[in-house]
């Protein structure tokens, strides 16, 4: 898993981004060495119906370090919708473009209880990574999702993501995902 460059991978190009940045990079294959990433993140909630949270993430990824910070911002609007945001800048050191500082942004709305008491259901778009030096600083994506409460101890949420021009390429063409995750609490 450390060596995601094998061509035994089901899925093709799995970080082609991070090898358009790093394209002769590799790992230290070790327990305590490259990849690794931390984050810090800290939140202010001055009520239950809003929340405002910094964060902060470093890392090394095929032996190139990364910085990101991020704000991330929700507000209920009502008991039954919340809108969100979040923005942040990041800086990548000695790519094949030099130093690199991308930004990022994603935006909202989720809707609670949605036709069962207990649902969530949310609809968010977002450019995981703006940096015109590499590619077309196009990508998008888009994702839908419904959280179901099956029981008390059982949770269905189907997810929905579409993604366009991935690495900012667009001969990448669009990516459709689809996941389906279950929680089971005890």
């Amino acid at each position: 898993a450390n060596e995601p460059r094998e061509t035994t991978s089901p899925v093709p190009s799995i970080f082609p981004l991070g090898y358009t940045l790093y394209p002769n990079g590799g790992s230290d294959q070790g327990l305590f060495g490259a990849p690794y990433q931390s984050i810090f993140e800290l939140e202010y909630a001055p009520s239950k119906h809003a929340a405002l949270r910094l964060q902060y993430t470093s890392g090394n990824v095929l032996g190139g370090q990364f910085n990101v910070f991020g704000a991330n911002a929700e507000l209920s609007i009502t008991n039954q919708l919340a809108i969100f945001g979040r923005y942040g800048v990041g800086s990548y050191d000695d790519t094949t473009f030099g130093d690199i500082e991308p930004s990022y942004w994603m935006a909202g709305v989720a809707f609670k209880d949605l036709f069962k008491s207990g649902a969530l259901a949310g609809i968010a778009i977002g450019q995981p990574f703006i940096e015109n030096k590499v590619g077309s600083a196009s990508q998008t994506n888009f994702e839908a999702f419904y959280n179901l409460p099956v029981s008390d101890n059982i949770r269905l949420t189907p997810l929905v993501q579409v993604i366009t021009n991935p690495a900012n390429r667009e001969e990448n063409g669009t990516i459709l995902t689809g996941t389906l995750r279950t929680v089971f609490s005890f």
